[in-house]
């Protein structure tokens, strides 16, 4: 497994949103300046139907026209993983609601975040796998 990090200083340009970036997983704070995480995952989330529409434009396009070349699909959905202090259930349902795949608590181990990447990676989205991960070491 290889992780590479990149850091956000504020919730203002939520990752996903530039169409340059796709991110296979997304960690959230939900607790940012500029932008909270709840608004920041209802952003990429409406930038990911909307790339999913062009995507299907696109494909009518090309079947309507004849035309030989072949449009290219945007990157899978990605992964968002919310991160509060606060590990009450409206937290966590609110993240939820507004498009995160799982929520853990803070802080958290790594064993935990790891094992949470491999229910992920090995599923084949048959269903949402356990989306509250309350955890208690130091992350």
């Amino acid at each position: 497994v290889m992780l590479v990090n990149h850091t956000m200083r504020d919730g203002g340009q939520p990752p996903g949103e530039s169409e340059a970036r796709h991110y296979d997983v997304v960690l959230m704070d939900l607790q940012m300046p500029v932008m909270d995480g709840i608004e920041a995952i209802r952003r990429i989330r409406a930038a990911e139907r909307k790339a999913v529409d062009d995507d299907r434009d696109r494909a009518g396009d090309l079947e309507s026209g004849g035309k030989a070349w072949q449009y290219q699909t945007r990157p899978r959905r990605q992964l968002i993983i919310a991160l509060s202090a606060n590990s009450d259930s409206d937290t966590m349902q609110e993240a939820l609601d507004a498009g995160a795949d799982h929520f853990m608590s803070k802080p958290f181990t790594y064993d935990t975040f790891y094992d949470l990447m491999l229910k992920n990676v090995t599923s084949d989205s048959a269903g949402k796998q356990e989306a509250f991960v309350n955890c208690g070491a130091d992350i």
